[in-house]
């Protein structure tokens, strides 16, 4: 079929855009130049199926339906010849970015350089197999997996939101009883040295709230004893009728308590209170600007 009537059939753009395509695609330069996603010249690795393996596949993208097997065909359990050990690799950009131009390369599967990769695997070991860390954390070993390997990953939810969930089932893949749970690890650098586990948002809330409190009280008897003090001092000098510091008047106890209200040590006492006061909003209420519990997330 002549290339213009192939891309007439594009009925999801206008007329005018289809002759646009052609004129940029048809001429001779342009011949294998990729551009209007038509063929692309370009040096490509060949891939070394397995026996077991059905291939689909179209210039540098795979789907490979068969066995476990993250290397050359005698690894993994496919490579043992394990029973229930079927995969599907969805794969792009083998040998990332390429074979090298005017050199045929082959090629296995190859987990960390080829570009992008979902794997699903009845059984394999999968964090072996993608140099995951697991210093702090049990290894998943002969178990059922799906992994996501990329440059980037976004999952997106428009709707109903993203729930991480495990142990939902009390037994795995292979029939065995879970006899643990474990939750969600944030792995950032693949590197779990210093893995901490996470903060519950509203208990945080709640031992600051009662820590500002005992603050707050011990602030106030402060005050109170720096009153008391200085009653006392007042009342010696009062007995003894000795002038009150910066004042010629005899010292009395109205005159010290006064004296006392103007002293920095009352001021800072309810600065200080003022200002736990405002962090408690801002910082542990929802109508707070700096609110530390998220309106979205949350954590168990």
């Amino acid at each position: 079929m002549p290339l213009k009537e192939k891309l007439n059939k594009n009925k999801s753009i206008s007329k005018e855009a289809n002759k646009e395509i052609e004129r940029k695609t048809s001429g001779g330069n342009s011949k294998g130049s990729g551009i209007g996603c038509t063929v692309k010249f370009e040096p490509l690795p060949e891939f070394i199926s397995a026996e077991c393996e059905k291939v689909f596949s179209n210039a540098n993208s795979y789907i490979v339906l068969g066995r476990d097997r993250p290397g050359d065909r005698l690894t993994g359990y496919g490579g043992i010849g394990a029973t229930s050990s079927h995969s599907i690799d969805l794969v792009v950009g083998r040998r990332a970015p390429g074979a090298p131009k005017d050199q045929k390369v082959f090629v296995d599967p190859n987990f960390i350089t080829d570009a992008a990769r979902v794997y699903i695997a009845e059984k394999t070991d999968v964090d072996q197999n993608f140099k995951i860390t697991s210093n702090n954390s049990p290894d998943a070993i002969g178990r059922s997996a799906v992994a996501l390997k990329a440059d980037a990953i976004r999952i997106i939810a428009d709707d109903a939101g993203i729930k991480l969930v495990t142990k939902v089932n009390n037994r795995n893949s292979n029939g065995k009883l879970i006899n643990r749970s474990l939750g969600v690890d944030l792995i950032g650098g693949n590197d779990d040295s210093d893995l901490q586990p996470m903060v519950k948002g509203e208990n945080l809330v709640g031992f600051l709230n009662r820590l500002i409190k005992q603050i707050s009280d011990t602030n106030g008897l402060v005050m109170e004893m720096s009153k008391a003090m200085l009653t006392y001092e007042a009342g010696i000098l009062t007995a003894l009728g000795v002038p009150w510091p910066g004042s010629g008047a005899v010292a009395t106890v109205p005159t010290v308590l006064k004296s006392l209200e103007d002293t920095k040590i009352i001021l800072k006492g309810i600065s200080q209170k003022i200002s736990l006061t405002s962090d408690t909003i801002n910082y542990l209420t929802s109508i707070g600007y700096r609110d530390i519990l998220s309106s979205y997330h949350r954590v168990n």
